[in-house]
């Protein structure tokens, strides 16, 4: 039997119908894979309760968002290093929504060995973490709900800390 067009026929409508359901794929998906993820910054460093063993240093963690919904924030792992020892490491949650093209700020608790800032003198500290947050749209969410795919978001600070002879920086 001889083949004559035909196949190629067939060939050019299957294509026609893949690329057509990767379209509408891309259409559907548009608001769940091309946003930007909030910008995230190390705002400020608070030394807080200096009494006995232990201190406890407050970061406070600002979120920008750029896209046109808010964008919850969730759960935060995150690391503070005192001249280049891990004093913390823990997780939280951010309990807070960056509204949309604005900032938010949310603060990070951090119990550290008092030795480690040594009233009147000064330590190299470096801070970085990671934030979960619901991507935009109303698939984005699904997908969040259902575990599938979750929004990550980075964040990092290196510096140097003053500690004040009555404790704080």
């Amino acid at each position: 039997m001889k083949r004559t067009g035909g196949a190629c026929w067939g060939y050019a409508v299957g294509m026609r119908k893949r690329l057509l359901a990767l379209g509408v794929l891309a259409a559907v998906m548009g608001g769940c894979g091309f946003h930007s993820p909030p910008a995230l910054s190390v705002a400020d460093l608070r030394l807080g309760d200096t009494g006995g063993e232990r201190a406890v240093v407050t970061l406070v963690i600002e979120a920008t968002n750029s896209e046109n919904e808010p964008m919850p924030l969730g759960a935060t792992v995150y690391e503070l290093r005192i001249n280049g020892e891990t004093a913390f490491r823990g997780e939280w949650d951010a309990q807070a929504t960056a509204p949309v093209a604005g900032s938010v700020r949310f603060e990070l608790p951090a119990v550290v060995d008092s030795a480690l800032l040594p009233p009147g003198g000064r330590a190299e500290y470096s801070v970085r973490g990671t934030v979960e947050y619901i991507p935009p749209g109303a698939l984005g969410e699904a997908l969040f709900n259902a575990e599938v795919r979750r929004g990550s978001a980075r964040f990092g600070e290196r510096g140097e800390l003053t500690v004040g002879e009555a404790g704080g920086f």
